[in-house]
């Protein structure tokens, strides 16, 4: 995977438009640097300021999440009004410039490349909308008192998802099978669709969430199902496509083999 590094010592705030992607949000008194997956488009332009935390209500302006490991208040505070970001770790501000989409950010800390530093990882809501719901993977180490950011957005997963599902449709039973490519071996489920009309395609990418579990991160997403009579992807019926994913000490990932179930309509990350 191609990847590209910039240094600055200039605070930048960038809102664009789109649906993918990332910016590169710096501290005037403190050296950034930024890596970010080639081909990036631009943020949604319906970004807003509003963040929420997994389980708890939501304040406007930040999402708070007790680190369970250090006892420390560990959240993201969004300025309402240049949509900057700040990680609070305690007594720690670490500026970041993420995707701040209405369901989002969620952050952890935790060593997710093994060695042994804690890194913050982030689930960045990209955007939200009817039957959407796309997030991206931020990695952010600190690299002798200088910030790392390391994103990967909703269109990089949804690439993967293209490239290692295989889906079939029988017309006669108007029955759809999904087939994941793994390295331990392919693994199937099928799904037979309530829907009459015809199936055109099986579609991915408006909803792309990324879990933060105390044992790892997870890529989600379902198959859409897009009928021959419309063009928005329907998800009722929906497979849910699921895999885990690592970082190694130069903040690339990998996910790893992909397991295939019922949708539970879930799409939180």
């Amino acid at each position: 995977m191609k990847k590209k590094l910039i240094t600055t010592a200039v605070c930048m705030a960038c809102i664009l438009s789109g649906c993918k992607g990332v910016d590169v949000n710096t501290d005037i008194d403190t050296d950034i640097d930024v890596k970010f997956t080639e081909g990036d488009a631009a943020l949604p332009t319906d970004t807003t300021s509003e963040v929420s935390e997994n389980d708890a209500d939501v304040d406007a302006k930040a999402t708070e999440t007790a680190d369970a490991d250090t006892d420390q208040e560990l959240y993201i505070e969004t300025d309402e009004d240049t949509l900057e970001s700040v990680i609070h770790d305690g007594d720690k501000e670490i500026p970041v410039e993420i995707a701040t989409g209405v369901y989002g950010p969620y952050i952890k800390k935790y060593d997710v490349d093994g060695d042994g530093e804690d890194e913050y990882v982030i689930a960045e809501c990209e955007g939200t909308g009817t039957g959407m719901s796309i997030y991206g993977l931020c990695i952010v180490e600190i690299d002798n008192g200088s910030t790392v950011l390391t994103t990967y957005d909703g269109q990089y997963f949804t690439d993967i998802l293209y490239d290692r599902i295989e889906t079939s449709y029988d017309k006669a039973s108007h029955e759809v099978t999904v087939t994941a490519k793994n390295e331990k071996g392919n693994e199937s489920f099928s799904v037979k669709l309530e829907r009459e009309e015809d199936l055109y395609e099986v579609y991915f990418g408006d909803i792309i969430r990324i879990r933060l579990e105390d044992d790892g991160i997870y890529l989600s997403a379902p198959t859409g199902y897009i009928f021959e009579e419309g063009n928005a992807p329907d998800y009722e019926q929906a497979v849910d496509v699921s895999g885990p994913i690592t970082v190694d000490k130069d903040s690339n990932i990998t996910v790893g083999d992909l397991s295939l179930g019922e949708d539970d309509g879930d799409k939180t990350p």
